[in-house]
């Protein structure tokens, strides 16, 4: 059989990667390759192997659980500080004078109503905010995905591990070809995929902040122009101001999920592992002639690439911190404009 053979041969038994294959199922992949594959299947039930492969399933639950939790609780907080500028900005019209007769019963109750709506959306905005905090959400997502991420590269350098006293090109082969099925095809996939949905993510945002923007610029000015005319218009710069906190929170949840910048580093990253996947026909040629120094150095370069990439995210992901505490500032920013109106109008009662 000849080198080409070989390869072609170990190409077409490991296969071309799929959607799933992500997974780290060591048990599942003995199975498969039990018959065609049975050196590389022995390695797969290995201790090893199969107690990396279980601890990388479970940090990587631990991670997926961690994100959603700190995602769902950002997303709701953002929400109810949305819904307190909103809640505050309908205590400023209704706490003005020029709407309503001084004994307007009406906007008595009005205002009572958009009183307690301050107080309970803010309070909510508060608990939830505070959740993100105390609980240390984003700690545990950041720990757990750091700690998933170190097994899932044990797992495949122990797969790779060459301390097999006789050599066997063959065997070598397949285990490259287990690398590129199971860590390289699936990441390229997977930095395809999310850089493109991370990307629709913050031009949706970028929507949102610039139609608020716009229309706080928009109801601030005609507050002012025509509340000359009538001091009841003074109504649309409250209005003005509700549609500025929208931005504000618009803005943060950006910075909380980092959409621009996973979307350009994730872009980079499968384009550099797009320039590594180049280097795979030398790499098998350098293994069929039984350099297993080329294995090594091939997983070794892709390892390194992952992990370049993981801890730029993780050092990045410092801002979603700062993203809260702006969060938590707009909140109370919010909180005060409605009190101050609520003191003024009770003291004109």
């Amino acid at each position: 059989m000849t080198k080409q053979t070989d390869i072609r041969r170990a190409i077409e038994i490991i296969g071309p990667g799929e959607r799933n294959d992500w997974k780290i199922e060591p048990t599942k992949h003995a199975k498969r390759f039990s018959e065609t594959a049975p050196a590389l299947s022995e390695i797969l039930k290995r201790l090893d192997v199969d107690l990396n492969g279980r601890q990388y399933k479970r940090h990587d639950k631990e991670a997926i659980r961690a994100q959603q939790r700190f995602k769902r609780s950002a997303a709701v907080a953002g929400w109810a500080v949305a819904g307190t500028a909103l809640a505050g900005a309908l205590v400023l019209c209704v706490g003005n004078k020029d709407l309503f007769s001084a004994d307007d019963t009406y906007q008595k109750i009005t205002f009572a109503v958009a009183s307690a709506l301050v107080i309970v959306v803010g309070a909510l905005a508060t608990m939830w905010v505070n959740r993100l905090r105390g609980g240390n959400l984003l700690e545990r997502w950041l720990h757990s995905r750091a700690e998933a991420e170190r097994r899932r590269m044990e797992y495949f350098q122990s797969v790779i591990d060459t301390t097999e006293a006789k050599a066997d090109a063959n065997l070598d082969l397949l285990r490259l070809e287990y690398v590129r099925r199971f860590l390289l095809d699936s990441q390229l996939a997977f930095f395809n995929k999310r850089s493109g949905e991370h990307l629709a993510e913050a031009e949706k945002t970028l929507d949102w902040v610039s139609w608020a923007t716009c229309a706080a610029t928009v109801l601030a000015g005609l507050g002012g122009s025509l509340a000359v005319i009538n001091p009841s218009f003074a109504v649309l710069g409250f209005l003005g101001v509700a549609a500025a906190g929208i931005a504000t929170v618009a803005a943060q949840r950006e910075n909380i999920n980092q959409d621009r910048r996973n979307a350009e580093q994730y872009a980079k990253t499968h384009t550099a592992l797009e320039d590594l996947s180049k280097q795979l026909p030398t790499a098998r040629e350098a293994v069929a002639n039984g350099d297993r120094e080329a294995l090594v150095k091939f997983f070794a370069v892709l390892r390194e690439e992952l992990l370049a990439e993981h801890m730029q995210w993780l050092e990045e992901s410092k801002q979603k911190s700062m993203a809260i505490d702006k969060l938590e500032e707009t909140l109370k920013q919010h909180y005060k404009e409605p009190a101050a109106s609520t003191k003024a109008s009770l003291s004109k009662k």
